[in-house]
């Protein structure tokens, strides 16, 4: 049996990564998958190969590129409910006045903010679980989904949002020579 290899943004914990793995249980023997990750959707493009898979979620603020690509076609996508989505800190008492969040979830930040009546610098980073990983290094807060706040063992602060996302799934055209 071939192996599906999937090609998306990491790292583990990232909302990606579960939906590669939502998407393999559902699609795929799971045994014959391979998630691949990258620290950029532009680079998993590029180690694309052909009868590979390159899952970008709707919301990616660049996807029109790869709609756009002549050497690329969007084979499927799907809907995935989205792990739930926590404020969250690095320790029981953060000492920065920090919220790392991906851009994809600044719609979220406003009112979890206003719940918990906080006023922080807020820095855009890659991937929920970039805002993770800064929001422990920098003992401070994260926007950051299920997977990421269990991988990086936050502190949920507000009960979180969950909804449903549409994920695309591209193959190469054609072989390269």
């Amino acid at each position: 049996m071939k192996k599906t290899v999937i090609k998306t943004l990491g790292p583990e914990g990232s909302s990606s990564y579960r939906a590669a793995t939502s998407y393999i249980a559902l699609n795929c023997v799971e045994n014959t998958s391979l998630i691949i990750l990258y620290e950029t959707f532009t680079k998993a493009l590029k180690a694309l190969k052909y009868n590979e898979l390159f899952l970008v979620p709707s919301a990616y603020n660049g996807i029109h590129n790869f709609f756009f690509d002549q050497h690329l076609y969007l084979k499927e996508y799907f809907i995935d409910r989205s792990s739930v989505y926590f404020m969250c800190s690095g320790s029981i008492n953060p000492n920065k006045n920090i919220l790392y969040i991906h851009p994809a979830t600044r719609a979220l930040v406003d009112d979890f903010l206003k719940e918990k009546d906080l006023h922080l610098e807020i820095i855009e980073v890659k991937s929920s679980s970039l805002a993770a990983i800064k929001c422990i290094e920098d003992n401070c807060y994260s926007i950051s989904n299920q997977s990421a706040v269990e991988y990086y063992n936050l502190i949920k602060i507000n009960d979180g949002y969950n909804f449903s996302m549409s994920w695309n799934i591209f193959t190469k055209l054609k072989k390269e020579d």
